[in-house]
């Protein structure tokens, strides 16, 4: 049921959402000027899994719970969101429906801006928009933490096998044909000349030799990698031996959450013959973001949608085995996680490995 109060009452109401607290009043107001306020009673549904996403929700009071569908009369409690906190931020970052339903389990008030209105306003280089994108970044990339917190309890133990160190790398600016090659990547390609330029100024290129380490697991990770040529192994510790997860060709993106969210490696990355590789680092990708430079969101945006899905697989992944006993042995589905802070996904190796094949 949508419901209507006064500028200064949706003000104070808007303010009890994490996403929203400390937005200045004009930019504040720029948002909820395009929500409605939608009062649910306990047991209504705000969305049903599968259908068109019609926003995201951002609770101001109340709880909603979050059931996802098993077997066709079974559904399962996996989640309670509280007053604070936002609802539907997968569908609206990357359009596709969402996997469970949500229901109000009290009385609810939350805002609910429409995915079109997002858009719009992204578009329109709103900066309400991109402040409210960003910390969206920061919500999902929290959520395939604590996934990933989940998942690795599995896996315990660590190798006897010893890499190199890292070493020092020489880092030059992009040349021409550096820059040319990196623009080929298929989220940058898709930017104008004038939007990449920003991003590929700011990129360094290295040399990485044959058994070079690009980064370890463990490590803190503070830029993502574009592998221009060569090819890098994605490794990973397991009891007694170090196994290779995935083998990453040029044109692959390597860990990038690194340049969304402050956190160490999952995986290390060793070069499996001579590479070339260019490295964009998360304090110059937070400054072209803080300049409002259009390649930077561009990019940010095109990351996301693909997190997103990796967030929404590796749910579905889990807790559908967890409940049905469809999973095979713990090795096998603990991975999921480290392949998405690497760059690199076993759903779907074309989209989650971030792989051009035509470049």
């Amino acid at each position: 049921m949508a419901t209507s109060l006064s500028i200064s009452a949706r003000r104070d109401l808007a303010r009890r959402v994490a996403l929203l607290e400390d937005l200045p009043d004009p930019l504040l107001d720029e948002l909820l000027e395009r929500c409605e306020l939608v009062r649910l009673a306990p047991g209504e549904v705000l969305f049903r899994a599968g259908e068109p996403a019609r926003g995201l929700g951002l609770i101001a009071t109340g709880e909603v719970a979050l059931h996802l569908r098993v077997r066709d009369d079974e559904h399962r409690l996996v989640g309670r969101l509280r007053a604070g906190e936002a609802v539907g931020e997968l569908s609206v970052i990357d359009a596709r429906p969402p996997a469970s339903t949500a229901t109000a389990t009290t009385e609810v008030q939350l805002f609910r801006l429409p995915c079109d209105a997002l858009t719009e306003l992204l578009a329109d280089r709103r900066p309400a928009a991109r402040i409210l994108l960003r910390r969206l970044s920061a919500v999902v990339t929290r959520r395939l933490r604590l996934l990933d917190h989940q998942l690795q309890r599995a896996r315990r133990g660590s190798s006897d096998t010893t890499l190199p160190p890292t070493g020092a790398r020489r880092l030059e600016a992009l040349g021409p044909q550096q820059r040319q090659r990196a623009g080929q990547q298929r989220h940058l390609r898709q930017l104008s000349e004038a939007a990449v330029a920003p991003l590929l100024d700011v990129m360094r290129f290295s040399e990485v030799p044959s058994g070079g380490v690009l980064f370890h697991e463990g490590s803190p990770a503070w830029a993502c990698y574009l592998v221009l040529h060569g090819s890098i192994e994605v490794l990973v510790r397991r009891p007694a031996q170090l196994q290779e997860l995935a083998h990453a060709p040029a044109g692959s993106l390597l860990s990038p959450l690194a340049i969304l969210d402050v956190a160490v490696h999952a995986a290390t990355c060793r070069a499996h013959e001579p590479s070339r590789v260019v490295e964009l680092r998360r304090p110059a990708f937070e400054a072209l973001l803080d300049d409002g430079e259009d390649g930077a969101w561009s990019l940010m945006l095109a990351l996301l949608r693909v997190l997103a899905g990796q967030l929404r697989e590796g749910m579905r992944h889990t807790l559908y085995g967890e409940w049905t006993g469809a999973r095979g042995p713990p090795h096998e589905r603990d991975d999921f996680l480290v392949r998405a802070q690497a760059g690199l996904g076993d759903f779907d190796l074309q989209e989650l490995v971030l792989v051009d094949r035509r470049a």
